[in-house]
């Protein structure tokens, strides 16, 4: 079962956690309120911290002390995967003010880009995203809930047990799993459903897909911008689907900007440039440019993903293009040759 560990501002007068806690399913630690100066607290609250599966950071005028900030940037570095942050213009009475706001926001951006993952500014927000972490076994009266179906045999030890999936009378894979715990965590693969789960509608998205969408899905513009530039190879990775629905995103947004999501698949699902002489060679200096704004910003390890997987555009892009992609790469990626020129050159 998930827990999550309610991070963040604490100071006099705030209720944001009593909030969020009425609205939760998922398990949570809330946190005792410590002078850093009182060492052993400290260490304390930061082993509760790293047990749970969630780090979440609220920022709140009623944060009276730095260390809040600087927890929320410090783990964002060392454990991304774990932190979730976000910030309340209002709590226990108190106000940000503009100049506030301002500062605020900037930590948010630079926490997006060290890959922490934004939550939109609000307690419901909040909740429904932790919320979405807590797996509920969906109830249907023709499901035997406890059997577990997978496409093939296996066997897997989850803690102390150890759970034999093989072929029953009807020729399904499946194994009883009577612990709800491991229930929940086998149904979050991909592998493993509810037996006879073709009684239950069908997921549009797996798990992972799913989380990932709910990441940027209700971001704001400059939000969004910052999350895409720093995440720029999940989104190349990502299904067709999902790379559709981001790159509208990013269009309804940002119609003046060129979207760096690729849109297109090949017969793999994976995107794959057209031939030279079929689309780029036909392009407009306007069309160049536009299709240069997607990269020109992108830090080292974005723009390494980008031109690996755009490199028939490289190829076929004008000249002074190509040599600012080329300057690029000489400048931000050391020690690593410009992989367009070898290419060709083989």
């Amino acid at each position: 079962m998930k827990r999550v560990y309610l991070g963040g501002s604490n100071g006099e007068g705030s209720t944001w956690r009593n909030a969020l806690i009425e609205r939760l399913k998922i398990e949570f630690i809330f946190p005792a309120p410590y002078e850093f100066s009182d060492t052993p607290a400290r260490l304390a609250a930061e082993s509760d911290r790293h047990a749970c599966d969630v780090d979440l950071h609220v920022l709140t005028p009623c944060c009276t002390e730095f260390y809040h900030i600087a927890n929320l940037m410090r783990e964002s570095v060392l454990r991304p995967n774990k932190v979730v942050f976000s910030m309340l213009r209002e709590d226990g009475g108190k106000v940000f003010n503009d100049r506030e706001l301002i500062l605020i926001e900037e930590v948010m951006l630079m926490v997006a880009e060290t890959g922490g993952q934004p939550l939109p500014y609000s307690i419901d927000a909040i909740a429904d995203h932790l919320n979405s972490l807590h797996v509920e076994l969906p109830f249907n009266p023709n499901v035997i809930e406890c059997l577990i179906q997978r496409d093939g045999p296996t066997v897997l030890t989850l803690g102390k047990r150890t759970y034999t999936f093989e072929d029953n009378e009807n020729g399904d894979c499946v194994c009883e799993v009577l612990s709800s715990e491991h229930r929940q965590y086998l149904l979050k693969l991909p592998d493993f459903r509810i037996y006879k789960e073709d009684e239950l509608p069908k997921p549009e998205f797996t798990y992972d897909e799913d989380q990932f969408i709910r990441e940027w899905k209700t971001l704001s513009k400059m939000r969004y911008q910052a999350y895409v530039n720093a995440h720029i190879r999940r989104f190349v990775e990502a299904s067709v689907k999902i790379r559709g629905i981001a790159a509208e995103k990013w269009v309804a947004l940002m119609p003046d900007i060129g979207c760096p999501i690729p849109t297109g698949e090949d017969d793999r699902g994976h995107d794959q440039a057209p031939a030279p002489g079929e689309a780029y060679l036909n392009w407009s200096n306007h069309e160049w440019t536009a299709w240069q704004k997607k990269w020109v910003r992108l830090n080292a390890e974005n723009f390494r993903a980008y031109v690996e997987a755009h490199e028939i555009e490289m190829l076929n892009a004008p000249d002074d293009i190509y040599d600012s992609a080329r300057a690029k790469w000489e400048k931000l990626i050391k020690g690593q040759a410009w992989p367009i020129e070898e290419e060709e050159a083989a």
